[in-house]
């Protein structure tokens, strides 16, 4: 079935627009929120749904009301705004210093369209907007890894319980795809809100993947009450009335003998490994049994590539890429060969762990400087 066009020309505009903003907002010619899509929750503490039918002076900060009404009417006569600077209020009715840009469209209602973007100087909250998902609000994963192992870290030094729980919805996607666009937007909203306000701090939750989340917190929020409390929520939703039980497990949080760096690679390590086998088939108990086996290797596996990267413990093969045409040497690849593979079966898994556990980088510098070493030998 062929795409509609109309629509194709809308998304793509839409794409646009986020290309420069975080926020967009549709306005009716009584200044009443029509649409609204983009980092609301992050940003504001409310989701798209909440705004809906909300006048949009709502949102503004009482400082900022009077410049509102002076950009509203500067919208009747110039039908274009750039980058004016007002604030919004947070959640918690503090100032969220914004850009905001205009446009009124003659012809198409007397709409307004305004784009919401993070000043640069704002660097905090541009930096958290880039650290969340888009659409919940909750940390992406390596931010969570960083948040996560701080907090767990933290409450080991006060003596405090912190525990990881890690949340797998093999069926959540399914019952999404079930729901009307707007009625699946507030179903993860809701999921994620309630992740958020069980969590330390009331922000230490992360998406991980597809349906799959994990979060920090204190031992008064069991398995059994997340599991309860998730089913009614997506039972609410399901047209069925069935809901989706999540698998729940908590993981053993004591990383006190690690270093801090050690223990959020090894935390990302693990994240990555239950993203990536989480699923109908993917046992959540299993993995939680053999965390702590996991976590010994980990360190073991980390050490080893940080000492053959610092050390140099690899030589470079040069495969040629050759032209079939005419069968001249086009370049090279250069391709890792470890003197020392007690850790690691072949370089893909030497490859493979660098990449999940966080490390790659450190590993590609190091790859860099002896290819340019090499050729500065050879071109003497």
């Amino acid at each position: 079935m062929a795409a509609d066009p109309l629509k194709l020309e809308r998304d793509r505009f839409v794409a646009f627009a986020f290309a420069s903003a975080d926020i967009l907002i549709e306005l009716d010619d009584d200044g009443t929120i029509l649409f609204v899509d983009g980092a609301t929750l992050g940003l504001l503490g409310k989701k798209p749904s909440d705004l809906q039918n909300m006048p949009f002076r709502q949102l503004v900060h009482k400082d900022s009301i009077d410049q509102l009404d002076n950009i509203f009417q500067g919208l009747k006569r110039m039908y274009r705004v750039e980058q004016i600077e007002l604030s919004l209020k947070k959640k918690d009715d503090s100032p969220l210093n914004i850009r905001l840009s205009g446009f009124k469209m003659n012809g198409l209602n007397d709409h307004t369209y305004f784009c919401i973007s993070i000043p640069r100087a704002n660097v905090a909250s541009q930096e958290d907007v880039f650290r969340r998902d888009l659409y919940s609000g909750l940390l992406k994963k390596e931010s969570f890894v960083e948040d996560a192992n701080k907090k767990i870290k933290e409450a080991q030094k006060e003596g405090k319980e912190a525990q990881l729980t890690l949340l797998d919805f093999p069926t959540l996607k399914e019952l999404l795809d079930q729901l009307p666009a707007d009625q699946a937007t507030q179903l993860l909203a809701e999921i994620s809100e309630y992740l958020k306000s069980k969590s330390l701090d009331g922000d230490t939750a992360g998406v991980i993947d597809d349906g799959a989340y994990s979060f920090v917190h204190d031992g008064s929020v069991t398995e059994e009450q997340i599991v309860q409390d998730l089913l009614a929520i997506t039972k609410k939703a399901d047209p069925k009335g069935q809901g989706i039980s999540p698998n729940a497990k908590s993981l053993d949080t004591d990383t006190s003998r690690l270093t801090e760096q050690d223990s959020a690679n090894a935390l990302l390590y693990t994240l990555n490994k239950f993203a990536n086998e989480s699923g109908e088939d993917f046992n959540i108990e299993a993995l939680s049994e053999s965390y702590s086996e996991m976590l010994e290797d980990t360190v073991e596996k980390i050490a080893h590539f940080k000492d053959t990267v610092e050390f140099t413990k690899f030589e470079i093969a040069y495969q040629p890429i050759v032209d079939i045409k005419t069968g001249v040497v086009h370049h090279y690849e250069c391709l890792v060969r470890l003197n020392d593979s007690q850790q690691f079966d072949n370089p893909f898994h030497f490859i493979s762990f660098g990449e999940q556990a966080g490390l790659i980088g450190e590993f590609d510098l190091a790859m860099t400087q002896k290819t340019l070493d090499i050729l500065e030998v050879a071109a003497k």
